[in-house]
């Protein structure tokens, strides 16, 4: 059963790779809110061991453009700083 287990759920380069894909790709969409977009963004680079500075700059590069340009005016250090 372990076995199983461990080959169901084992983490594969190619399954790494498309989640570090979909991270750069990830764009907030038009219906969605910051906290739901940035919630999704964590759960994706949580499950790619990002985190510090690198975190922030991946949530808040793809955020939409009438947000984005408030945030950088504030200048965040962490992302819940965006």
């Amino acid at each position: 059963m372990k076995d199983a287990f461990t080959q169901r759920f084992e983490e594969t380069k190619i399954l790494r790779w498309r989640r570090a894909k979909e991270l750069h790709q990830r764009a907030q969409r038009p219906s969605e809110s910051v906290d739901d977009y940035v919630t999704a963004m964590r759960k994706l680079e949580k499950s790619l061991g990002i985190d510090g500075e690198a975190e922030r700059y991946a949530v808040q590069r793809n955020l939409r453009p009438e947000i984005v340009a408030h945030v950088m005016r504030d200048k965040p250090m962490t992302v819940d700083d965006v």
